[in-house]
């Protein structure tokens, strides 16, 4: 009959309602799943990525390509491209960069001048503008954010 009772006592925790600690394990079940709790902190830049892609909009663009064509006539590449002749794309590379993916290994970011950064609006911490062939993206690290293609 102790028997009985000592197994009765030891498996009433299990068999009680939980009062909400299934919840609890739920949710950090979701997170889990989208990358949050468990190891993997949610960061800033994750929200800084949704925020800022997408951002140039047809006044940017105009700006930058009218910079572009006084400065370098329409269809003439800028310093370090204008010696390949193959449409300011860089060698082996034929615009290869992707929003949302790295730029890949070997191809040369150039700074964007700032006659055209002050048009522009001011890289988020972390970001930075700059030119690849004849194009002007926004990354983050070696992301690229957002493009704006052939720009001259």
């Amino acid at each position: 009959m102790a028997a009985l009772a000592c197994t009765a006592a030891l498996a009433a925790p299990a068999l009680a309602k939980d009062h909400g600690h299934d919840k609890h394990d739920k949710h950090d079940k979701h997170e889990y799943k989208h990358g949050h709790g468990h190891g993997h902190d949610k960061h800033d830049h994750d929200d800084d990525d949704r925020r800022y892609r997408g951002r140039f909009s047809d006044q940017h663009r105009e700006v930058v390509h009218r910079y572009y064509v006084e400065h370098y006539g329409h269809g003439r590449c800028p310093p370090g491209l204008a010696k390949k002749h193959n449409g300011c794309v860089p060698p082996g590379h034929a615009r290869t960069w992707v929003v949302g993916q790295p730029i890949p290994t070997g191809v040369t970011v150039y700074a964007v001048p700032q006659p055209v950064l002050v048009q522009l609006p001011p890289a988020p911490v972390g970001y930075r503008y700059g030119r690849v062939g004849a194009d002007i993206t926004l990354m983050r690290g070696n992301t690229v954010v957002d493009i704006m293609l052939n720009v001259f």
